[in-house]
């Protein structure tokens, strides 16, 4: 995994326990800071030493290794960013973008369409690969299109137009929405995800963030916060509607007040470690051929945060 900062990431954790499950002993996954600067003098070494099946990459590398990898899927193309790299069996470097699967597997979920534990992206229906012979041997499986909602939201609301709204706005396309609203405090944030909808066949419409200041608008039928922590604490004073599911997409710490204030309502309400586990289980996919079930990943992810915490609850305070 590349990215900087990295050693908060619970990736290795996530991966690490899919390859056990699937009982690749020899497979292994590490953490590796990098920074845009060194990014292609990475790539350059990955392309020239066998034993590699694929990287995941971080904030800041999501968009700068777009031109840098040699093909790119069609989830890159639509929303300019990447999260993923596979190593193919030429050595060449191609590029997925998996921050749209984990956002849809969440979507999906809290909306009653998602199976729990599943693996929406390659069902476990689908023929099986090949036993691995290690790392690298094989090619990417190809993903099995998700069918959409046969009753998708019709007011959904997107908090927030930063670098992971792009992978929100292809998440809700893939599921069916036609129409979304995206709050942000700048409205030139919102015009690269109104490009990219008008790619995705989904209308994005800017919206001030006066649009919170007293709560939800009426009729709002799904909210995805994509904002750093701390930004909607003042919508979580207000009522929520129990009708309303929400998605989450921060993890840690762990429950927002959105997400309190949510639940309380009686709405459903969907996680970042959800959409953590979810996208790192599609990346296992592509490296490996193999699906896994997303509840491997998740377990693992909540253990481990649970971990952290206890750990941070008995750390001397710093005077």
């Amino acid at each position: 995994m590349l990215g900087s900062p990295i050693a908060h990431s619970l990736s290795p954790v996530l991966h690490r326990a899919a390859y056990q499950a699937l009982g690749l002993d020899d497979w292994s996954y590490t953490a590796i800071e990098t920074d845009e600067a060194g990014l292609a003098g990475v790539l350059d070494q990955v392309r020239s030493q066998p034993g590699w099946a694929g990287l995941s990459l971080t904030m800041p590398l999501k968009t700068a290794a777009v031109p840098l990898v040699d093909r790119l899927d069609a989830s890159v193309e639509a929303v300019g960013a990447l999260n993923t790299i596979v190593v193919e069996p030429d050595g060449s470097l191609a590029g997925y973008n998996t921050d749209i699967a984990g956002i849809r597997y969440a979507v999906r979920q809290v909306l009653g369409a998602a199976r729990p534990g599943g693996h929406e992206a390659l069902p476990a229906a689908a023929a099986p690969a090949p036993p691995a012979r290690g790392r690298g041997s094989q090619s990417p499986v190809p993903q099995s299109p998700v069918p959409p909602l046969a009753a998708p939201p019709v007011r959904p609301l997107l908090l927030g137009a930063g670098g992971t709204a792009r992978a929100a706005v292809a998440a809700l396309a893939a599921v069916g929405v036609r129409r979304v609203g995206v709050v942000a405090r700048r409205a030139a944030a919102v015009v690269p995800l109104t490009e990219i909808g008008a790619g995705l066949g989904i209308e994005v419409v800017a919206l001030p963030w006066e649009t919170i200041a007293g709560g939800l608008p009426r009729g709002v039928d799904l909210v995805v916060a994509t904002t750093p922590a701390g930004v909607t604490d003042q919508l979580a004073e207000w009522a929520w509607p129990a009708g309303c599911p929400l998605v989450e997409l921060l993890y840690h710490p762990w429950p927002t007040a959105l997400a309190v204030t949510a639940y309380r309502a009686g709405a459903r309400v969907g996680g970042g470690m959800a959409v953590l586990a979810a996208q790192a289980a599609e990346q296992v996919t592509l490296f490996t051929g193999r699906p896994v079930r997303v509840e491997v990943l998740l377990t693992a992810g909540t253990q481990a945060l649970t971990r952290r915490a206890a750990v941070d609850a008995f750390s001397p305070v710093k005077s």
